[in-house]
């Protein structure tokens, strides 16, 4: 029953993820389009709808945006909490299935397109 849960969770995390990247295609195709029309472009930005930035120490959670992103030291650190919070619900067997999947959508609001991928700018 409790492997069962794990699964099911993990499956709902990777229909999120299929949806998101299919939301990310979409907007892939628009960022080709608008590159090709003059004065329309996706720009870059945070959340907090500032620019992104290098953070001045390297980032030990979100790795891949240690030399772009949205996210300083304190804000990885309380993602790697929130990642092994969220891993405390699941399995032995649903952390090895999932734990890749997770690590990735807890680390897109690092992105330094993060504004565009939650639609930050239409809230």
């Amino acid at each position: 029953s409790e492997q069962l849960m794990s699964l099911s969770a993990c499956l709902l995390i990777m229909t999120f993820r299929d949806t998101m990247a299919r939301s990310f295609k979409g907007k892939l195709i628009l960022l080709v389009i608008s590159v090709q029309m003059p004065g329309v472009a996706l720009h870059p930005q945070c959340l907090d709808f500032k620019p992104p930035f290098k953070p001045s120490e390297p980032l030990y959670f979100c790795t891949m945006y240690s030399t772009f992103g949205c996210c300083d030291t304190r804000m990885d650190s309380n993602i790697a909490r929130r990642y092994q919070h969220i891993l405390g619900y699941f399995h032995h067997s649903g952390v090895s299935i999932c734990a890749k999947y997770i690590h990735e959508l807890l680390c897109q609001r690092c992105s330094p397109f993060a504004a565009h991928l939650y639609d930050a700018e239409d809230a």
